[in-house]
């Protein structure tokens, strides 16, 4: 097991309480690799963990029916029996999938296994090119100017800069 901070999303060894960044308490978090080459939904095989966050896991994952890589994340498993917590990340789901821009990510599919399982299948993003990117690290290289690899919220907004109908990615 690891701790993750919520507030940041950095992950600590499991005697960490709390966050040297920002002091927040740390919460316990499986270690995700069990998943590694388990089946999700009879439609995804999983190859890697790209990243693990406070409310779930991100991984490199093989969709069956399209013969390709995609990103599958996964809500964490504690999570999953908490009705409000389903209810976010499939709000973010639903609210991701409509979006089409160049500066996001596509959502390809989402649901949940009769497991219970909560995912959310998305478009694989590459390894940017750098002097850090490395073709056999699985881990995803987007970073922005900030050198984080995604912001914490994403705006919603209907294409006017003053008109936004709300935030994406509690998680």
């Amino acid at each position: 097991m690891i701790r993750s901070c919520p507030e940041c999303g950095k992950n600590y060894d499991v005697d960490v309480t709390k966050c040297p960044n920002d002091g927040t308490p740390t919460q316990l978090v499986e270690q995700e690799d069990d998943l590694i080459g388990q089946v999700v939904d009879d439609r995804f095989t999983i190859k890697a963990v790209l990243g693990v966050g406070g409310m779930g896991a991100v991984y490199r994952a093989h969709q069956h029916s399209m013969d390709r890589d995609i990103a599958l994340k996964l809500i964490r498993r504690d999570m999953s029996a908490d009705h409000a917590a389903v209810r976010r990340f499939l709000r973010e789901a639903k609210v991701t999938s409509k979006l089409s821009n160049p500066h996001t990510v596509t959502v390809f599919d989402f649901g949940q296994t009769s497991e219970g399982m909560v995912y959310i299948a998305m478009e694989l993003l590459g390894c940017a090119s750098g002097p850090d990117c490395d073709d056999d690290d699985p881990t995803i290289h987007a970073p922005n100017e900030c050198g984080d690899c995604k912001p914490s919220i994403i705006e919603v907004c209907d294409g006017n800069d003053n008109d936004c109908d709300g935030d994406v990615d509690e998680g």
